[in-house]
């Protein structure tokens, strides 16, 4: 399964403790990514593709350590027990 669809069903089923309007976005992204929208559609080439570049970016966690990114994205919060 893709991580942004793991992380949005998380908040969905409550896995995830968000804000309200975050549980919003989560349906609305789930509604478009089901494809049940009639106006939007999600471009899976572009999705991907930021995917691959999240991979390669990074970001200053200490001084002494550089995390990629990726590793700070909804992945960690899946393997969080709530």
């Amino acid at each position: 399964m893709n991580k942004d669809i793991e992380y949005v069903q998380a908040v969905l089923d409550r896995k995830i403790n968000a804000p309200l309007y975050v549980r919003k976005q989560c349906a609305v992204y789930k509604h478009i990514f089901d494809g049940n929208d009639e106006k939007y559609c999600i471009n899976m080439a572009k999705r991907n593709l930021i995917i691959e570049i999240t991979k390669l970016l990074y970001i200053q966690r200490k001084q002494s350590s550089n995390i990629p990114l990726s590793y700070t994205l909804p992945q960690n919060f899946l393997k969080r027990k709530f």
